[in-house]
């Protein structure tokens, strides 16, 4: 039976899903992933309307959409990127009740499921950081018309949430972790570089922290930042391009096989 991956992308203050950096475009979230996973015989779904919101009213949406597109048999995998592996979690509880047995996997990807530093600082950021953030203002980018988008990954929200969705057991949890330098992160992650990393000895994907993105079975440590999990590496300099693409060839791989290993009948 061909197997269904349901993708999940993240937070995307603008309404859509594309990938934005301030006034730059760089395409729909999913297009590097879809190929790669239909070239191991799955039928991809990528949920629309997703990014923005409450996590439980992601859900809803998700749902929604998985009811009409969900074939009558055969195994289902959730991939979520970022927030996405949030929403994936609560749909994995949702389809453990409404669609028993069909949901073999929650794959997440650079997903802050202790979370979002960045998003807790974002409150404060015009007032500690004025001159970064009319920097961020000029380009399109305006953190205090966002901050709603950014509350359900606020530290006591994710608590709450993690309350609310223990691991379930039934199923194959594997979160993959993006940790990066500063010389491997693209030039959008380094203006607010210092503001996410407090001490020495701090990891991260240039946004979420890597002990936030440990979650589950831990599948793996890829140097990528957070744009280059999906196959986005415009912003970055050359020689970090060209090793970001081969560590996301890597990163491809493993969800890949975590796939195939998960799609044999039971």
């Amino acid at each position: 039976m061909t197997p269904t991956v349901i993708f999940i992308h993240g937070l995307n203050t603008f309404g859509d899903d594309l990938i934005h950096m301030g006034p730059l475009n760089f395409g729909p979230m999913v297009q590097q992933w879809r190929p790669r996973l239909e070239e191991i015989g799955c039928e991809v779904h990528s949920l629309k309307e997703m990014g923005f919101g409450r996590i439980i009213e992601q859900v809803e949406r998700a749902m929604k959409q998985i009811a009409r597109v969900l074939p009558a048999e055969g195994p289902v995998h959730l991939l979520g990127h970022s927030m996405g592996g949030l929403v994936a979690r609560g749909v994995a509880a949702r389809m453990a009740s409404e669609y028993p047995g069909r949901v073999r996997t929650v794959i997440t990807i650079g997903s802050p499921h202790r979370g979002a530093r960045v998003a807790d600082g974002a409150f404060t950021f015009h007032e500690t950081s004025p001159r970064l953030y009319r920097l961020m203002k000029l380009f399109g980018y305006d953190t205090l018309q966002r901050l709603e988008h950014l509350k359900p990954l606020k530290l006591d929200a994710i608590e709450e949430f993690n309350a609310r969705h223990p691991v379930i057991t039934e199923i194959d949890n594997v979160s993959l972790v993006g940790s990066v330098t500063w010389h491997q992160i693209g030039l959008h992650y380094k203006m607010i570089y210092s503001h996410l990393h407090h001490t020495n000895g701090e990891e991260s994907d240039g946004l979420i922290l890597s002990d936030s993105q440990r979650w589950a079975r831990d599948g793996g440590t890829f140097a990528l930042d957070h744009l280059g999990q999906l196959g986005s590496f415009a912003l970055l300099s050359l020689p970090a391009r060209r090793a970001a693409r081969r560590e996301f060839e890597r990163l491809v791989t493993t969800v890949q096989d975590i796939i195939k290993s998960n799609s044999l009948p039971s």
